[in-house]
């Protein structure tokens, strides 16, 4: 994220309700993420409205959590997917029995994860949990997210992308153990989230899952929680809709064994067919896909990027998406920073990416493949010799 990043947003109404305990709505409010050389955080303000039944008791409280998506969490670091209060911010209100009540909640310089290569924040979403002294335990646990769209400040990103950390990048650091994250589903291009869906965590000497690591279907509100492994890459296997093309997301390890979140965006089957269309060609139910997405120093998506496949399949059809829109006639990414190769036969597969004008490579991963799956992989900077 860019030095001086300011983003707002207006927090649409919607209720999150207890009903046999407590009814509470957002009815609105403002917050800004800023960026800056004292780092991000979260300042702005909520109305709460609450409507607490004769049942409730002075020592209920609201438990409130800020999350936010970065624009480029198709492959964020796992350990930077999400901008994210701390779990324990808790903002206890005086809930008298049998009042409705309108309080007002302050964000002020509240702090927030730096996100290492993932973008500026573009949503952030509100979630509610209503804790029950009686029980002595929190209700919809899942909460209610309460989203919108952050306008990106114009000084927060576009411009020339940085590389000057090509020749300056340390190793990084891997420890033995697990971290749990808790990994939403949302189909793309649609956002919608997806219950429902088999995710499994497996091991990169592990081609065909068969001994995953973890594994879980998402819920109603379309996540659920995993282990992953810190000790080095991994990659999660999304499937189980036939409405989304089956999917393989290789993934950095996180540093720690801190809690996470991560936001998984599988491609619906019908946009991949369209992506045939426009690349001229039928998707082969035998073969695999690729979705490749390159950034820069500043995890910005990094325009004038070229990728290459080990082994080559000559005549293997590839698409860059500008806007959004997939394209035949490109031969380097454009403003989306990624791209797509269709057909590939299902094996064990290298992905390099180069600068476009000298030939530098970037960085290289290797990945596998499957029938009829789509494989998604970021390329960001890496130390050489990795």
């Amino acid at each position: 994220m860019r030095s001086g990043a300011l983003s707002a947003i207006t927090v649409m109404s919607l209720a999150c309700s207890s009903p046999d305990f407590l009814q509470a709505s957002i009815l609105g409010g403002q917050a800004e993420v800023i960026s800056d050389a004292a780092g991000v955080r979260v300042v702005g303000s909520f109305d709460v409205h609450l409507v607490v039944p004769s049942s409730g008791e002075p020592t209920d409280f609201l438990l409130l959590r800020l999350a936010g998506r970065y624009r480029h969490d198709l492959d964020c670091p796992l350990s930077a997917a999400q901008l994210q209060l701390s779990p324990h911010d808790a903002f206890p209100l005086s809930l008298q029995p049998g009042t409705t009540t309108t309080t007002t909640i302050d964000l002020v310089d509240s702090p927030a994860a730096v996100a290492q290569g993932c973008g500026p924040v573009e949503q952030l979403a509100l979630r509610g949990h209503y804790y029950d002294s009686v029980v002595d335990d929190y209700l919809d646990r899942a909460g209610t997210p309460i989203t919108g769209v952050i306008p990106v400040d114009p000084g927060a990103a576009g411009g020339p992308n940085d590389w000057t950390c090509l020749d300056q990048l340390s190793p990084p650091t891997f420890s033995p153990g697990s971290a749990t994250g808790i990994i939403w589903i949302r189909e793309r291009p649609s956002g919608y989230v997806v219950p429902g869906i088999t995710i499994r965590v497996c091991g990169l000497t592990d081609p065909g899952c068969d001994s995953p690591l973890d594994e879980g279907v998402t819920d109603i509100v379309g996540y659920w929680p995993l282990s992953v492994p810190t000790s080095g890459p991994f990659y999660f296997e999304v499937s189980g809709n036939p409405t989304i093309a089956p999917a393989l997301f290789f993934e950095h390890a996180p540093p720690g064994d801190l809690g996470f979140e991560r936001t998984l965006t599988p491609l619906s089957t019908e946009a991949l067919a369209e992506a045939g269309v426009a690349l001229g060609t039928t998707v082969s139910a035998t073969r695999g896909h690729v979705i490749v997405e390159a950034r820069d120093c500043d995890g910005e998506p990094a325009t004038g990027v070229t990728f290459e496949l080990d082994p080559s399949v000559p005549g293997v059809p590839v698409g860059y998406w500008q806007d959004g829109v997939i394209s035949p006639d490109l031969g380097e990414t454009a403003t989306d920073g990624q791209a797509l190769f269709l057909n590939v036969p299902a094996s064990t597969t290298t992905v390099t990416a180069r600068l476009a004008v000298t030939g530098d490579i970037i960085a290289t991963r290797s990945v596998n493949l499957r029938a009829a799956a789509t494989t998604v992989v970021s390329i960001d900077p890496t130390p050489a010799g990795l």
